[in-house]
């Protein structure tokens, strides 16, 4: 039987732009959610084992500021360069 590791969260503790700011009693399918802040100022139930394992690092907004997707600009896909590229793809 595989024993469960125990990991503490407590109000306070960081974790990305997360900040736990209380216990949640949310207890949905046996998953623990804590209510935290990001730093932007939006608050929300996050997954445990989210902030732990660091999938959720922010409400979305840090994505947002890089602008970026896969490590490729947002912006590229109206470059004329793609543009052609997409023109050709169709054509194929």
């Amino acid at each position: 039987m595989r024993k469960k590791s125990i990991i503490h969260i407590e109000p306070g503790q960081q974790f990305g732009r997360w900040k736990v700011i209380d216990h949640s009693t949310k207890h949905l399918h046996g998953h623990r959610y804590f209510e935290c802040q990001c730093e932007c100022g939006t608050t929300r139930p996050v997954l445990a084992s989210s902030l732990i394992t660091g999938k959720s690092v922010s409400c979305g907004c840090y994505k947002q500021e890089a602008g970026t997707k896969h490590g490729h600009s947002t912006r590229s896909r109206t470059s004329p360069e793609y543009t052609s590229w997409r023109a050709m793809m169709t054509r194929w």
